[in-house]
Order: structure tokens, then C-alpha cells, then sequence
């Protein structure tokens, strides 16, 4: 399962302000600090799930 960290812009647009992609979501709650700092114009900022193809998948394969 892989972690993304999303930001909300000053027009209130949902944004990922990185690629990266990270195992845990402590290790994307460290680069949300990171990001933070960065981008001081953003409003908020939050780690989620990336729900991307594999996901949709693992879900697919779980229930068979």
C-alpha cells in the first residue's frame, strides 16, 4: 500500500505537491513537514492512499 501526501492551493484546488510515493504513512507524514515548509502559499496539507491501478486491483483480487 503506498502513501501520497495532497495539498489544497490558495484557489482551493486539490494538488500533489510531489511524486513521491511512500510505504507508510509516517514516512509521508515526515515529507508533509517537508512540503509544508516548501510551499507556504498552500492551505492545507494531508497524507492519503494513493489509489492508482494497483489498488483497484488488490481490491479486485481480495474479494476473489
Amino acid at each position: 500500500m503506498a502513501y501520497i501526501v495532497m495539498a489544497r492551493d490558495e484557489c482551493n484546488d486539490e494538488t500533489r505537491p510531489s511524486d513521491n510515493e511512500w510505504d507508510t504513512a509516517r514516512e509521508a507524514n515526515d515529507e508533509l513537514w517537508t512540503l509544508r515548509d516548501r510551499y507556504p502559499d498552500y492551505r492545507t496539507f494531508w497524507v492519503e492512499q494513493l489509489r492508482d491501478k494497483d489498488y483497484y486491483l488488490d481490491m479486485y483480487m481480495e474479494e476473489w
